[in-house]
């Protein structure tokens, strides 16, 4: 039973992961022909490109874990959850500072969360991510060894 419902929340992850490479890789060809080759000096590109890389790192080993069993890496794990933390910030700053300086009220909040280049790479990725991210994974815990060489960085 407990590997039956782990097969099932893989496969919903795994397609979350997929429908998250496919909103990135929209909002990249959006941005590469607006913006042209620049879209790297802006921290939303960079981190949606971080976001691209983690899940299609994440979907090839949920693929592998569902072909052979094999566990997903703890590293790659993280990588993903560094992608999530990453999309949260920015999408924080999109709302407490990007908005807000667009002006014109409200209308700054709608063009930036509801336009429509805008809302491939601000809006549905992070709600992905974030579904993802809160309703299809259980607890990641550290284990001793990992929270002990985080500590010595300190």
């Amino acid at each position: 039973m407990q590997n039956t419902l782990k097969i099932k929340r893989t496969k919903t992850a795994l397609a979350f992961n997929l429908a998250i490479i496919a909103c990135e890789i929209a909002a990249i060809i959006i941005v590469f022909f607006k913006i042209s080759c620049y879209p790297l000096i802006y921290y939303t590109e960079d981190s949606n490109l971080f976001a691209l890389v983690a899940c299609a790192v994440m979907a090839g080993f949920q693929v592998r874990y569902l072909k052979s069993g094999k566990e997903i890496p703890h590293s790659v794990q993280m990588f993903k959850y560094m992608a999530a933390a990453v999309l949260s910030v920015t999408f924080i700053v999109v709302l407490a500072v990007l908005s807000p300086m667009r002006g014109d009220g409200i209308n700054g909040w709608l063009y930036m969360l509801f336009n429509k280049d805008f809302t491939f790479y601000i809006l549905c990725v992070r709600f992905l991510q974030f579904y993802r991210l809160c309703f299809l994974k259980k607890n990641l815990t550290l284990t001793q060894n990992q929270l002990s060489r985080l500590q010595s960085l300190h």
